[in-house]
């Protein structure tokens, strides 16, 4: 399987995600042009659902990229203006014990594709933890691939010892 990553004007990149969602981003930063910059890039669906890969950076990209056609929208991430140093330093909430805490910083993504709009009409930019109305998806924590050995059904081998001795000549 693989994706098409749409960026620039009109520019695409043909994506093979099976690997983890990391390697997939930081290959597609360097086919893009992106490499020199410290953006936080992200893919976007054509109805714009943020697929929010730099939270599941080491899970499987294959597994999270999952849109009908296969289609995704370059996005970048950056923080919003009203989480800026200076308003998270005006924002600061007092907790219960009277010290103070600063607020979450909050992002927002911009895509880079030119003509976002006139390619794909019904784009409009949400992320996945918000679409359904509930905070973010709780991440649980990977089963090993590797099974248990039920102690029943493992036959114990008895080792022999044995010894040598020098044959004289």
């Amino acid at each position: 399987m693989f994706i098409k990553v749409k960026y620039g004007d009109d520019e695409t990149l043909l994506c093979n995600p099976s690997c983890v969602a990391v390697n997939l981003m930081r290959n597609i930063k360097r086919r893009a042009g992106y490499e020199d910059n410290a953006l936080v890039l992200d893919l976007s669906d054509e109805k714009g659902l943020v697929q929010e890969l730099e939270t599941r950076r080491y899970d499987q990209a294959s597994s999270i990229l999952t849109s009908q056609n296969r289609t995704y929208v370059l996005v970048k991430r950056q923080q919003s203006s009203s989480s800026s140093p200076d308003r998270q330093r005006d924002a600061a909430v007092a907790g219960e014990d009277g010290d103070a805490k600063p607020a979450s910083v909050q992002y927002e993504y911009v895509p880079l594709l030119n003509n976002c709009l006139e390619l794909f009409p019904d784009y409009r930019l949400q992320l996945q933890s918000n679409e359904a109305g509930v905070g973010p998806q709780k991440r649980t924590r990977r089963q090993s691939s590797v099974k248990a050995i039920n102690p029943a059904v493992v036959k114990h081998t008895k080792v022999e010892k044995r010894t040598f001795s020098k044959r004289r000549v």
